[in-house]
């Protein structure tokens, strides 16, 4: 599977499950905008492509607002059902499909909400760590 931060790539992923509203160029303009408004540098944007946790403060809050824009962090709390159809969509593996909400549901109890871009790094952290661990991913993907 071609693993682009797990809430990342789900950007992409997520616009064809909003009744078609997301084009890939609009995904793009989303994610230029989040850049723009949470001041992330080029740096968080390779850090995103190369599929690891965000490691800056804006970086993390880029990440949240995508995860905004998708109904995924609602209130700096994760939205279970949004973020296991999201999953559900990344995972391109049938036989795994089922960890989706396995996969949610470990990283759901994260309370970080009223620190919304903290949220989102924990987030994305865990889903990538559990991914890793059950063969959804690799470092290699």
């Amino acid at each position: 599977m071609n693993y682009l931060s797990l809430v990342g790539l789900l950007t992409v992923l997520l616009c064809y499950t909003k009744a078609q509203e997301f084009t890939r160029e609009n995904v793009l303009a989303i994610i230029e905008e989040c850049k723009t408004e949470e001041g992330a540098s080029d740096d968080d944007i390779a850090t995103f492509k190369a599929r690891q946790p965000p490691s800056t403060p804006e970086g993390k809050c880029m990440r949240a607002c995508l995860m905004r824009h998708l109904g995924v962090l609602v209130d700096g709390d994760l939205s279970k059902e949004e973020a296991i159809k999201l999953a559900e969509i990344v995972i391109h593996d049938e036989d795994k499909v089922h960890l989706a909400t396995t996969l949610v549901e470990s990283c759901e109890s994260l309370d970080f909400h009223e620190d919304p871009c903290e949220a989102a790094g924990q987030y994305v952290s865990c889903m990538y760590k559990y991914a890793q661990e059950h063969g959804i991913v690799s470092d290699d993907d």
